[in-house]
């Protein structure tokens, strides 16, 4: 990146201690290799990017306020997608191009343009892109329907916030039972604790995402992030 741009995504999620790091790298205009004790001059424009709320981070000691007001030069808010109507489909459409490479791709259907204008996108260009990626893969080359496209993701409200706790709540009991049976049984288990119950977790977890693709094991790995010759292996455990 030297002489040019630095982009740090997400600057919300980094910890205390890489914060740390970065403002005296900024402060100083200079950084030391991995491997060196040789501090190097730093020319880098530096642009950073986050979806979270820093002033609650900030209120919560979750991000430090220095930084943050280093950072802070010339601050652009960037609407939701939800409220970007017409980006909505001139990004899908870039997303579908760029999913096909040289291969001729599916079109969006009018049904399908109406769809992704219709949802809120919580998730924003990352979401729409995963879900033009995964409806491509469904249709099968053929044209782009509403059916073709994942479930949405609900909208975070005051009464259903976005880690849904009542469904949290109701896996942590699940857990919570799983491991007391195995207590009970005079406090020992045949296999360790935590390489069971992530097996279990995983192979449900796994199947469930491949019933929902119907079987469609391309578009399963997408979902779950894994490549197909992964999600083969674990659907054969």
């Amino acid at each position: 990146a030297e002489g040019g741009t630095l982009f740090l995504d997400e600057i919300g999620e980094a910890p205390i201690e890489v914060q740390v790091k970065l403002l005296r790298a900024l402060e100083n205009r200079e950084v030391t290799p991995v491997g060196s004790a040789t501090p190097r001059l730093l020319d880098v424009r530096v642009i950073a990017a986050t979806n979270r709320d820093l002033d609650e981070a900030l209120a919560h000691g979750r991000f430090r306020s220095d930084l943050f007001h280093r950072l802070r030069v010339f601050p652009i808010h960037m609407p939701p997608l939800a409220d970007r109507g017409d980006d909505i489909e001139t990004l899908a459409g870039h997303f579908l191009a760029r999913h096909a490479a040289d291969r001729p791709g599916p079109t969006m259907a009018p049904e399908f343009l109406a769809a992704i204008r219709g949802r809120s996108w919580p998730g924003n260009v990352r979401e729409l892109k995963h879900a033009v990626e995964y409806a491509a893969v469904v249709a099968r080359g053929g044209s782009l329907r509403p059916e073709h496209l994942p479930p949405a993701v609900p909208v975070a409200t005051a009464s259903q916030p976005a880690t849904d706790t009542a469904a949290d709540a109701r896996v942590a009991d699940a857990v919570r039972a799983w491991v007391d049976s195995i207590l009970a049984q005079n406090g020992t288990a045949a296999n360790p604790l935590h390489e069971t119950l992530m097996a279990i977790v995983e192979t449900t977890l796994v199947q469930k995402v491949v019933d929902a693709a119907h079987g469609n094991r391309t578009a399963a790995a997408k979902l779950l992030g894994l490549d197909r010759a992964t999600l083969r292996a674990k659907l054969g455990r």
